[in-house]
Parts: structure tokens; C-alpha cells; sequence
């Protein structure tokens, strides 16, 4: 069956319809086939992919009002060191700002994601009971600070005399060396995982962006690596002999993508400037983290 759209005509005084001659008439046109949006043996959705709104969309449209899903991780935040101060009240001589529980906040928050915030004294006592009770009611132990070799960094040893089996420490990189990655396995089924980075603020960015936005995917089932790609540099940097991560500006132009310092502490002699290199970088909201390559003679692991 043939359909003409209907156009509507003004005629004064009256209105009436008239029909209008279409450029061609094709059959079946205007015509919906029931069930058409979806063909049998289409895939709708990938194990393992997040739930967009069009996802659940196509979901619904198939009937498919309820599937399994992986719950989000409980994340625990545990700050470290006497000398971090919560506020202006507890601020004293010697102590500095914590920067780090609004930095992990809110990168949790940009991911629509809550966590749960908790400061520790530097105490083995304080360390061991928070631990404890952590362990079992968290999937993410999070730590900032703590994890070297100091005589107040006591998350390492406590967390392996309490049964956390470290997967790895120290990793040939600037900033974030003094990593700590370990799992405590509650149940055949359930384990909790430490991931201990250091207290520098900038090291704990890395950390978020690189290892605990991969740990949080691989809980859920996905396996979205980050999007690294190689850029030129527009300045010299120097060299060293672990990996680096360092702020950049990122752009494009009509040859290739190339990337800026965003400060001038860490210019120094090396390459030239413009020189293609066997780099790594990806964006995070405009600014991408560049990874330099390395130089032997250093004692990290990687």
C-alpha cells in the first residue's frame, strides 16, 4: 500500500486539505514494520560494558527490564600523617592543608560515586585497628602516604601482618615510586584490595588516573585501559632513569598531536625541542599526562 503525506493548504476563507505533487511515490513509505528497531540476533549490550542511557534504552525496547550487574565497589579513603590538617582550627606550626581527601572526593564525585573518608594518627595502634575493621567491610582500601620505608609509614607492615598478600611495591615511576598493591581474601569469593599510594598530591593524581581507575574497572568487569597515544614535543625535557608523568597541555593541529609543559620546573637540558620520541600519553579533561621513557640505573620495579 501506497501513503502520499497529507500538506496542509490555507485557503481564505476556509481551510481544506489538498494534496501536493510529491517528486516520487515509493512503496512503503511512511510505513513502520512492527517490530523493525530490532532484528533477531542483534546484540544489545557487551558483558562487562556500562549501562549508558542508551544501553538501557535498547534493553527496554527488547523487553529486557532486568539483568545482572556488578555492584560498585565499597571504597574506603584513608588519610595519613600527623601533619595533615583537616581544617583551619587544627591548623598549626609545621602541618600542611590536606589536600588529599578533597582531591580523591571529588574525583570519585565526577563518576557520580561516593566513598567513605577516614584519617588515621601515624601510630602502629591507630593503623592496625582501622585496618581491621576496614578489611572486612570495604571491597577498596585506598591509602595516601605511609607506604615507604620512614619510621611513621606503617601501612605496608600492618597491612601484610594482617593477611594482605602484596601483588607488588615500588614502581619505576616519578611521581608515585612508593606504591603498595595487595589483596587480603576474605572468602573463596570476596577479597579487599589495598591500593597504597603515596602522600604527595600529585602522585596521588597519577595514581587515581592510572592504577585506581584500573582496579575499580577491573572490579566491574571491564577492561578500558587508558587511551594512550604518541604527540611531539614542542620543548626539551631531561632525562631520567625512571618512567615520568608530567603535566602537558594537549593540542592538535593539522600534522600531529603535540603536547606543552604546563610548568617550567620541570625544563631541563635533553631533547631537542620538536623531536618525535617514543612517549605515552592520554587526556584527562584537557590536560594529558605525558610518559617519559626511562634510563637504566635505578633500583624500582616496574
Amino acid at each position: 500500500m501506497n501513503m502520499v503525506p497529507i500538506h496542509l493548504n490555507f485557503r481564505q476563507p476556509w481551510f481544506n486539505y489538498a494534496l501536493r505533487d510529491p517528486p516520487s511515490c515509493q512503496g512503503n513509505a511512511d510505513i513502520r514494520d512492527v517490530g523493525e528497531e530490532l532484528s533477531k540476533g542483534q546484540l544489545l549490550a557487551n558483558q562487562g560494558q556500562h549501562l549508558t542511557v542508551g544501553a538501557i534504552a535498547a534493553l527496554s525496547m527488547a523487553g529486557v527490564f532486568e539483568v545482572e550487574v556488578y555492584c560498585y565497589p565499597r571504597v574506603a579513603v584513608v588519610i595519613t600523617g600527623d601533619e595533615v590538617a583537616q581544617n583551619l582550627k587544627d591548623f598549626a606550626a609545621g602541618m600542611i592543608f590536606d589536600a588529599n581527601a578533597p582531591l580523591i572526593q571529588a574525583w570519585f564525585a565526577e563518576r557520580q560515586q561516593q566513598v567513605q573518608i577516614f584519617h588515621v594518627a601515624d601510630t602502629e595502634f591507630a593503623v592496625v585497628q582501622l585496618i581491621q575493621q576496614l578489611k572486612h567491610e570495604y571491597d577498596v582500601i585506598l591509602t595516601t602516604g605511609g607506604v615507604s620505608v620512614g619510621d611513621y609509614d606503617f601501612v605496608r607492615p600492618v597491612a601484610l601482618a594482617q593477611g594482605f598478600q602484596q601483588i607488588f611495591w615500588k614502581v619505576k615511576q616519578k611521581p608515585g615510586k612508593p606504591m603498595l598493591f595487595a589483596e587480603f581474601q576474605r572468602s573463596p569469593e570476596e577479597s579487599c584490595y589495598l591500593l597504597g599510594l603515596p602522600g604527595n598530591p600529585a602522585a596521588v593524581f597519577v595514581g587515581m588516573q592510572v592504577y585506581t581507575s584500573t582496579l575499580l574497572q577491573a572490579l566491574q568487569g571491564q577492561a578500558q585501559l587508558p587511551n594512550w597515544f604518541t604527540a611531539t614535543l614542542t620543548q626539551p625535557i631531561k632525562s631520567d632513569a625512571r618512567e615520568r608523568f608530567l603535566r602537558m597541555h594537549a593540542c592538535n593541529d593539522s600534522s600531529a598531536p603535540k603536547v606543552a609543559l604546563i610548568t617550567s620546573s620541570t625544563l631541563g637540558r635533553g631533547r631537542e625541542t620538536g623531536e618525535v620520541i617514543d612517549a605515552e600519553i592520554f587526556c584527562v579533561n584537557f590536560i594529558a599526562l605525558f610518559l617519559t621513557p626511562t634510563e637504566k640505573g635505578d633500583d624500582g620495579f616496574r
